[in-house]
């Protein structure tokens, strides 16, 4: 369904109080018409298959305890959620 080619992905991680985690790095992205904030990005080379890939997140501070979400997007849209619990 999407076009093939060239594609940034869009990491958002909230912490267990709901609070994005940023760094000096953080990039921002138009989604649904208004500037928001990332975690990380990394473009990719769609072919229209599957693609793996790994986005690493770096300095954004302590983690604590409890369920931190994570939220993929492009700038089309989100494209998947996914909870991750740090004990």
């Amino acid at each position: 369904l999407a076009p093939r080619g060239p594609v940034r992905i869009y990491v958002r991680v909230k912490d267990p109080e709901g609070v994005l985690l940023l760094n000096n790095d953080s990039p921002e992205f138009m989604l649904n018409g208004e500037e928001t904030q990332a975690t990380a990005s990394r473009e990719v080379d769609y072919e229209g298959n599957e693609v793996d890939l790994s986005i690493y997140i770096n300095d954004t501070g302590e983690f604590m305890k409890g369920i931190y979400t994570a939220e993929v997007f492009t700038e089309q849209g989100l494209l998947g959620r996914a909870e991750c619990m740090l004990r």
